[in-house]
C-alpha cells in the first residue's frame, strides 16, 4: 500500500533501528514529525510492552491473597483491567515467566486447570530466560528512542 504515496509520514517513533530502517526504505521522502509529548508516549509504550514487573506484582500479589485460580477467574485476572488489558500472548508470557522464576505453578490438565503464586520469600525474576529477553528488547527500545 505504501508504495502508492509519494510521502510517507511516521506519526510514531518507530521502535527499533529495523522498524525506522524499514521505514525509510520505502523509497520516497519520509518525514519524522514526531515531538517530545509522541517520544514520551513510545517510551511509555515500550516500558507497558516489555517490562512485566508491575503486571507481574498485580498478579502474583491476587494470586498469594485469593489462591490458585482457574476457569473465568484465572482469565479475567491475566487479561487486565479495561483500563490495562493484556493480550493473550503478553497473560501466557507473564505465566510463563512466573514459571520459569519459581513462583507460579500450574496444576491440572485439559480444561480444568489452576495457576497459583509459589511465595518463597526473596523472588530472583532473571532466572527466568523470559524476562532477560524481554529485559534486553525494553533497554534496546529505550536507547533507540532517547537518541
Amino acid at each position: 500500500m505504501e508504495a502508492e504515496f509519494e510521502n510517507v509520514v511516521l506519526f510514531d517513533p518507530p521502535a527499533s533501528e529495523d522498524e525506522r530502517a524499514r521505514a525509510m526504505s520505502f523509497g520516497r521522502l519520509v518525514h519524522l514529525p514526531y515531538d517530545l509529548p509522541a517520544r514520551s508516549f513510545a517510551l511509555a509504550a515500550a516500558a507497558e510492552r516489555h517490562d512485566p514487573v508491575p503486571a507481574l506484582r498485580e498478579i502474583f500479589s491476587v494470586l498469594v491473597e485469593r489462591g490458585p485460580l482457574g476457569g473465568e477467574a484465572l482469565r479475567e485476572l491475566l487479561a487486565g483491567s479495561v483500563e490495562a488489558p493484556r493480550s493473550p500472548e503478553r497473560a501466557a508470557m507473564l505465566v510463563r515467566v512466573m514459571e520459569e522464576a519459581g513462583i507460579g505453578l500450574r496444576r491440572g490438565t485439559g480444561p480444568v486447570r489452576e495457576f497459583g503464586a509459589v511465595s518463597s520469600g526473596e523472588v530472583d525474576l532473571t532466572l527466568s530466560e523470559e524476562f532477560r529477553r524481554q529485559g534486553e528488547m525494553h533497554r534496546e527500545q529505550i536507547e533507540f528512542l532517547r537518541r
